[in-house]
């Protein structure tokens, strides 16, 4: 469901002229609401210095037009459905393939392999095995650079590193892959356009499963699997969708694709990826983290009971949607190490009894996230809350959705967790240096949350904020608060 143009404009609206006090106690004129918007547009800049008007850069003009949304997947989801893979030629297996046009491949998985310029040609990956000793595996099995209209399908591997990494792509599936116990990413798609991943499972993976990268766009991640991820880092996440500098190259990936660098220098955004009716769970880092995202649409997943949030939008993602989604038991950050403390920032705060850390995590963060849609997904007893808007959480719009008991991970340190939390700059340090990488430049404000529902516990609030981010609107919440046993 993405909503319209218009009613949103409405909604936005009384955003800026109804009654009834918005949290904080102020009002918010049409002039704030322009301020904010223009502050938002800063924060995603790709071309200007840091908190200077270039939100023409991104094209911004009108921040909630999702029509583009509903006609690229609608196109995406038709090419691929009228897409039939005919039979082609068979090519024998060899280190570097390039320029080959159509052909079938069957790969055993023996020897790595690299096509280079290749179209239209099929890989078959069902008799494909891999070997056990971790020397011999290459960083990816599969290398494909710059192929057009291909598709790989099928296969079930264990304990491979990378699996495969496909750079200026355009115009490919995967379906119906089994990657068991990989040592490092699934999945790793860089610079490419119009693709389908589905129909994928992925087990005990140490890092995710999908990882779209830099301009990625125009993709289908649909109906797939990851469970029981092992990586604690956010770059672990079941799926990652990711922003980076064109200084990056192929030899950096993935392990240096996190650049310490300024978001004005991480020009390369993946936009327009659906993320559609997955299952994420039991994962250590997050079911799904973005960076720097663009107009993406996250619907009708299954995101439940992984360790730190369900989702988290970070880096200046914005004009995404997230909606239909069930999101449960998230952000218990359980078996904690001193070493997951130290680089989650959280060493201040103890760990409880059973070994978990105190500092619980939210079904959903929107942590330098900008202008987001979050309406009509379910909210069902996460740790730490349900959405936790922080640092530069700026316009985010939070409508029609159903919160229940989100405060699952209420302890002696933290004895509320508030179904919607506003925050500023945090707590502690972080991964980078806000003022180098020009993030945390407001508090959480200019945020809308409108005709919810809510079901919790005292003392626990649906919103909350800090004394710094104190421009946000509440309109037309229910909220039912009930007495808490001491047993619950």
């Amino acid at each position: 469901m993405i909503l319209s143009n218009s009613f949103l404009g409405r909604l936005l609206e009384n955003f800026s002229n109804a009654s009834s006090p918005p949290v904080g106690g102020q009002s918010l004129s049409p002039r704030l609401i322009r301020i904010a918007r223009r502050q938002a547009r800063m924060a995603l800049s790709t071309k200007s210095q840091a908190l200077q008007v270039a939100g023409n850069a991104l094209g911004l003009e009108e921040p909630f037009d999702f029509s583009a949304m509903a006609r690229a997947r609608a196109t995406l989801t038709a090419h691929f459905e009228r897409k039939r893979i005919l039979p082609k030629p068979e090519l024998r297996e060899a280190p570097f393939i390039a320029g080959q046009q159509h052909f079938t491949l069957r790969f055993s998985g023996s020897l790595p392999l690299v096509f280079e310029d290749c179209e239209n040609f099929c890989i078959d990956l069902s008799n494909a095995h891999t070997g056990d000793a971790l020397a011999l595996r290459p960083k990816f099995n599969l290398i494909f650079r710059r192929c057009r209209n291909f598709a790989l399908t099928g296969g079930c591997l264990h304990n491979t590193r990378n699996f495969a990494l496909f750079e200026g792509c355009a115009d490919f599936s995967v379906t119906g892959l089994v990657l068991n116990q990989t040592e490092g990413y699934g999945l790793t798609i860089f610079n490419s356009r119009q693709f389908l991943v589905s129909h994928c499972m992925h087990i005990g993976s140490l890092a995710s499963g999908v990882y779209c990268l830099g301009e990625s766009t125009l993709g289908l991640i649909r109906d797939n699997v990851h469970v029981d991820g092992k990586g604690h880092f956010n770059w672990d996440a079941a799926i990652h969708i990711n922003h980076c500098s064109a200084l990056l190259s192929v030899d950096d990936l993935p392990e240096r694709s996190h650049e310490p660098l300024s978001i004005l220098e991480k020009t390369l955004k993946p936009s327009f990826i659906f993320i559609e009716r997955n299952i994420l769970n039991r994962n250590r880092a997050q079911g799904i983290y973005c960076e720097g995202a663009l107009k993406c649409v996250i619907e009708d997943n299954l995101i439940q009971g992984n360790n730190k949030e369900g989702i988290c939008f970070d880096w200046g993602s914005a004009l995404n949607v997230f909606t239909g989604n069930k999101v449960l038991n998230n952000g218990e950050r359980a078996r904690m190490s001193e070493r997951d403390l130290k680089d989650d920032f959280i060493e201040a705060f103890p760990l409880l009894a059973d070994g978990s850390s105190s500092c619980k995590l939210p079904g959903l963060s929107l942590d330098n996230g900008v202008m987001n849609l979050i309406t009509g997904n379910k909210f069902h007893r996460n740790f730490g809350g349900a959405i936790k808007m922080v640092r530069s959480a700026l316009c985010n719009v939070v409508i029609e959705n159903f919160f229940t008991d989100n405060s699952l991970g209420r302890n002696p340190h933290f004895p509320r967790f508030n179904a919607v939390q506003h925050l500023a700059m945090g707590h502690g340090g972080g991964e980078f240096n806000p003022a180098a990488v020009l993030l945390d430049f407001l508090p959480s404000n200019y945020n809308l949350c409108s005709g919810n529902t809510a079901v919790l516990a005292a003392p626990d609030k649906f919103i909350g904020s800090d004394k710094a981010s104190n421009r946000n609107r509440a309109l037309g919440n229910r909220v039912n608060v009930y007495a808490r046993a001491d047993t619950d």
